[in-house]
């Protein structure tokens, strides 16, 4: 090994200084544009990898934003159920309810004996304000259209909540006490601190 660095020393010194300069110099380039080359390729791979990313992030967070006639249409069947909701809550005064329980009655065939009103009250929730009818009514007929009285109530009255049924046998006729809570006029009340 030593004689062959004796004999790449012999032959360096034969050959001329700048020769060796510009063979170092070479190298030295050689060396310098191979980091920058594997520097470069690196970086094209995060970028690569970056932009992937970019585009599978902008695809996720990519909105269409609603059109005005997508606007109107939903604007439109809102207001629909809306109207549909305030349609649930029309009765204004206890004669309208007494029309409902009359004619529910006459539909599921019991005879309604008695009705009874309690004092109107103001309740109200966080956001909405509204009426409650206490009504007991007293029905006569078959247990079975009983159920189907309270069932086609509801449907009439989706607002009412029947908080007690008594049903009784008495002389050979059945007779039910029905208590109902009518839920009646709600108006949105004025949001407090905090909101609704």
């Amino acid at each position: 090994m030593f004689k062959s660095f004796e004999k790449l020393r012999q032959r360096l010194s034969t050959v001329k200084p700048w020769v060796t300069i510009a063979t170092l110099l070479a190298v030295a380039m050689l060396g310098y544009y191979a980091v920058l080359a594997m520097r470069y390729m690196s970086a094209s791979a995060q970028v690569g990898s970056l932009n992937g990313q970019i585009a599978q992030l902008q695809g996720t967070t990519r909105i269409g934003l609603p059109t005005e006639d997508g606007l109107t249409a939903q604007l439109t069947a809102n207001e629909q159920h809306l109207a549909e909701i305030q349609d649930h809550f029309n009765f204004q005064e206890p004669d309208d309810l007494m029309g409902v329980l009359s004619a529910t009655a006459r539909d599921s065939n019991v005879a309604l004996l008695n009705i009874g009103a309690g004092d109107i009250q103001l309740k109200s929730t966080k956001c909405v304000q509204y009426s409650t009818q206490p009504v007991t009514v007293t029905l006569e007929g078959e247990t079975t259209n009983f159920y189907l009285f309270l069932s086609s109530l509801y449907r009439a009255a989706p607002t009412m909540s029947a908080s007690g049924v008594r049903i009784t046998e008495t002389e050979g006729s059945t007779r039910a006490q029905v208590n109902l809570l009518f839920h009646m006029s709600p108006q949105q009340v004025p949001a407090k601190k905090g909101g609704c």
